[in-house]
């Protein structure tokens, strides 16, 4: 393995590459010039200064042309020689005339003529011909692609072993799908060896975590820490001599960019726990990022990695290429489906002009979406061919449609509109994808076979049809990538910080395998505890000071789950860590297992709506699910042809589904529904009470407080009937005009209206009056006048946020500590006229939100005393 060059040999290098690629473009001498100090400087990131002094060395030292003028110009010696076929008489040169005349393109025509070159890489022999490149197969290659094209292909073929590189764009751009094409193509043009390895390690999984991130991108020796007790093999030594890819470094912290400085400087690192063995590796680094340069990333790293590669947004391509990427992901779903897809000409229409928020993974998951919808009719009205068509569009594109109508007129001047038509997608035209899709289970299949069953059921087409609707809805949320929450990774990480990296990634394949084996599901403060017990007790073995039994062990069950999962974690650290320990910390960790009581899942009260009909039940728990960001309500509907007793089977299977110990709340419409409930608890005994004239407001507040751990089903049922009111149900209320509206001469109705647009579930009618009793209440204990102004500032502030509290979704106060010094006795009244409102609707308002509220009235007082 080759040391790293120096800078003097990467100036060298990059010489002879980019002369023999201009002497091969060149037809004749008058083409041939020469490469000044400040265009190699602004290539290779080299101050000028250095790049000049360089340059002169090498003439010095007979590898380079010189020619003298202005600018001062070079060229390779050895290049030019091999190209003209004879040795030059001097290395010297007055002006470019004089190197000109002695050069002979005879040969070098005879050479070029027969073959278009893209390429002819310093280290490899071979010739690359444009229509072989990989780079061709993506949309957009000599378009929008055009530059982040030439600069990949320049990265891999920068000598002498490319150029690392960050490549920057939106999410669903296409970053990875690049980086595995720059990988093929790196082994295309023999800068790499076929067998090259190509590794990705996504920075967002070890993000605050610096010692995990060591051990995993570098790896540790033997004894580095607690449990190290073997070596460990780091990615940065599985990627010698290949690629690393970077996915999200932005998540990397500023200490783990700083780790790989010496790899991208010097071609150097070292393993944990063995900093006086430096190790080498020659390594490909390719970055990507979604953010934008100089903010998340270093300055430093940047400076590293120079090559820049930016990707468009989808919104910043042309509908061209929009238009071969809507074809392309249909014909990739044909291919899936295997069979052949009929398109509408007013669907491909709607593609190109709609807004795809997502960028280009959005677009492909909406035609995945619209090609399942297709799917369910064809499987279960057993058309002889699929036609996907505009009745086949998810609910919210269909709700905007009279938007998109008006965008069609932009095509006529943006695009060939003869070629929209309908078009057919065969499953036997080959699809191109550098990159593998991650192991999905085949859908449609699934589809079919349970179609097959729910026919041999003799469900209603419209029964099973609402079936494949919720199914596929299940389906895209699963594999749309969304993400925990980022409080949860950040915890996480922050945990990872004061514990064994090796104890934690040991004790967590064994807890997933205990949950699987058990059918338990062990809390993370549950799995946190366990891990801080185990790294304590092999601290404590390798220190010889072994715990005593507590003096009733004698009580411990051998057979119980405690004991069983111990046994599982002691038999799994000893083989793992080829380690000895004691028998009596199975009882230990049994002990350990009891108090955190770990056979105990957190359970939650199930929520499901019943309704007659093809759609509401299901639209119910959607929007609470939405609303709420969960995914616990479901729902069922029983179309009107359907015989009872098979919709009392399907929802007894989906209450059994969904219990999770604490028994089910139901909320149906009215007549047989309205009994389901006694039935199934007689038929499974799982406790269930059943709510009747279910609505909106209902199934969220059910939804919202079913998720609380210590609520009961008989307090749910009970909260869910006295609180539903104020979130909206309609229940009859005096319909009149509050009295500070009254008073001020507004039009209450207006007033109205305008609080109903800006949220999206809460009744302002009955919310209203409350929120003007608080206001009443506030005035006239902070001695205020009730200004119009913020009577009204008021009342839209409040009313948003009790919208933001019964979601869950509240703001922080950024300043809080200078807001309590000035005005801690208006926070208290605030807070305290507030208590009926969390009382009314069952909530909690944030500190932050209250302080929104006091800076309200802080500034009317204020402006109050400035007037007087």
């Amino acid at each position: 393995m080759s040391r790293y060059p120096t800078r003097k040999e990467r100036i060298m290098s990059f010489i002879t590459e980019q002369s023999r690629l201009m002497l091969q473009k060149s037809e004749t001498p008058e083409n041939v010039a020469g490469f000044n100090a400040s265009w190699i400087s602004l290539q290779l990131g080299f101050s000028r200064d250095n790049v000049s002094r360089d340059l002169n060395q090498l003439h010095r030292d007979k590898q380079l042309i010189k020619v003298h003028g202005k600018p001062v110009l070079f060229l390779a010696e050895q290049s030019v020689e091999d190209f003209i076929g004879k040795s030059l008489p001097k290395l010297s040169f007055n002006c470019l005339n004089e190197l000109q005349s002695i050069l002979n393109f005879n040969k070098s025509l005879q050479s070029t003529t027969t073959m278009k070159i893209d390429v002819l890489p310093v280290k490899s022999k071979i010739i690359v011909k444009n229509n072989d490149s990989p780079f061709i197969h993506l949309i957009g290659y000599d378009r929008s692609l055009k530059t982040a094209v030439k600069q990949a292909k320049a990265a891999i073929l920068y000598p002498p072993n490319g150029l690392h590189s960050l490549i920057i764009g939106p999410t669903g751009g296409g970053k990875t799908t690049l980086a595995k094409v720059m990988y093929i193509y790196a082994k295309q043009t023999q800068r790499l060896k076929e067998n090259a390895p190509y590794i990705i390690f996504n920075c967002a999984d070890y993000a605050g975590n610096p010692q995990l991130l060591l051990s995993h991108l570098f790896g540790h020796k033997k004894g580095a820490f607690t449990g190290a007790t073997d070596n460990h093999t780091g990615l940065v030594e599985k990627a010698n001599h290949g690629i690393l890819f970077l996915d999200e470094v932005h998540r990397l912290p500023p200490e783990g960019q700083e780790m790989l400085f010496s790899l991208i400087d010097r071609g150097e690192y070292y393993q944990l726990g063995d900093v006086d063995n430096i190790r080498k590796a020659e390594v490909l680094i390719i970055a990507a990022t979604t953010e934008k340069p100089g903010t998340a990333v270093l300055q430093t790293f940047l400076r590293r990695i120079p090559n820049l590669i930016e990707l468009p947004d989808l919104e910043n391509r042309s509908l061209d290429e929009r238009y071969s990427l809507i074809k392309l992901f249909f014909q990739k779903e044909a291919k899936n489906m295997d069979i052949e897809i009929h398109v509408s000409a007013e669907i491909i229409k709607l593609f190109l002009i709609y807004d795809c928020p997502g960028n280009v993974g959005q677009l492909e998951n909406d035609i995945k979406l619209i090609c399942a919808n297709a799917f369910v009719n064809f499987i279960t009205e057993k058309h002889a061919q699929l036609h996907v068509k505009l009745s086949h569009l998810p609910a919210q594109y269909l709700k905007s449609f009279d938007i998109l109508a008006r965008k069609r007129s932009n095509l006529n001047t943006s695009f060939d509109t003869t070629q929209l038509k309908d078009i057919s997608f065969s499953p036997e035209q080959p699809v191109y994808t550098p990159t593998e899709d991650p192991p999905q289970m085949n859908f449609y299949q699934l589809m079919i076979n349970n179609s097959r069953k729910y026919f041999a059921d003799n469900l209603s087409l419209n029964t099973i049809k609402e079936i494949f609707n919720n199914q596929i809805t299940e389906y895209f949320d699963v594999y749309s990538g969304k993400k925990q929450p980022a409080s949860h990774v950040s915890d996480e990480m922050a945990f990872l910080k004061i514990i064994s990296p090796q104890i934690y990634q040991i004790l967590k394949d064994d807890i997933a395998l205990i949950e699987q084996e058990y059918d338990l599901q062990i809390p993370v403060q549950v799995f946190h505890g366990l891990v801080l017990h185990v790294e304590t007790m092999l601290e404590r073995i390798r220190q010889n000071k072994p715990l005593t039994l507590p003096e009733n062990n004698s009580v411990i069950n051998k057979n119980d789950i405690y004991y069983q999962i111990s046994k599982h974690i002691i038999t799994s650290l000893e083989q793992k860590l080829q380690i000895t320990i004691p028998k009596q910390e199975i009882i230990l960790i049994s002990l350990c297992l009891q108090t955190l009581n770990i056979s105990n899942k957190i359970s939650h009260i199930g929520v499901l709506v019943l309704t007659h009909g093809y759609h509401a039940a299901t639209d119910f728990a959607n929007v609470a699910n939405r609303l709420l960001d969960v995914k616990h309500a479901h729902g069922l509907c029983m179309p009107l042809e359907e015989k009872v007793s098979l919709a009392l089977e399907r929802a007894t299977k989906l209450v059994k589904k969904i219990d999770e110990g604490k028994g089910v709340l139901i909320l149906s419409d009215m007549g047989s529904l309205t009994t389901f409930g006694e039935l199934i608890t007689k038929s499974t005994g799982i406790k269930t009470c059943t709510l009747r004239m279910v609505s909106t407001p209902m199934v969220i507040e059910a939804t919202r407080k079913a998720l609380l751990p210590t609520i009961s089903l008989e307090q749910l049922a009970n909260e869910v009937v006295t609180q539903s009111y104020y979130v909206g149900i309609n229940a009859s209320i005096p319909n009149q005009t509050p009295l500070i509206a009254k008073k001020f001469n507004f039009d209450f109705n207006k007033i109205i209206n305008l609080i109903e647009n800006t949220l999206v579930f809460i009744d302002a009618r009955k919310a209203v009056p409350l929120l003007e009793g608080i206001f009443a209440d506030i005035t006239s204990r902070l001695n205020l006048r009730q200004d119009p102004s913020l009577y009204i500032k008021f009342m839209f502030h409040t009313s948003c946020m009790l919208e933001r509290a019964i979601r869950n979704d509240q703001m922080e106060y950024g300043n809080l500590s200078t807001l309590l010094i000035r005005h801690n006795n208006m926070y208290n009244i605030i807070k305290d006229s507030f208590t009926i409102l969390e009382r009314t609707y069952g909530i909690n308002i944030y500190s932050g939100e209250l302080y929104y509220i006091t800076e309200i009235f802080a500034i009317a007082e204020q402006n109050s005393n400035t007037a007087l």
